[in-house]
């Protein structure tokens, strides 16, 4: 499915990603992406000097002998709101 809900600390201040169970704020990749098979382990910070929420997260493909399949990989994610939407990095891997 995807990531459904985190928590964020900023200052003193608790702030939860909406919950769903059939809207995901970070779905899966898709085919044969290094998360398709699964995201998981969402951190949440606020970074004020790009005014924007940065989502570190864990993810993995589970589908082949190539070499980085079946490996948990960390992706980053960022949005200007907790609720989304939520935009990949580029660069993950």
């Amino acid at each position: 499915m995807g990531i459904s809900s985190a928590r964020a600390t900023i200052a003193t201040c608790e702030v939860a990603l909406p919950s769903s169970t059939t809207t995901p704020v970070l779905p899966r990749g898709t085919g044969s992406q290094w998360d398709a098979t699964d995201v998981n382990n969402p951190n949440v910070i606020y970074d004020p000097v790009g005014a924007r929420y940065v989502m570190n997260y864990s993810g993995y493909y589970n589908g082949g002998t190539a070499p980085g399949t079946n490996v948990q990989h960390a992706g980053l994610a960022y949005a200007t709101s907790m609720a989304g939407p939520w935009t990949k990095d580029a660069n993950n891997p």
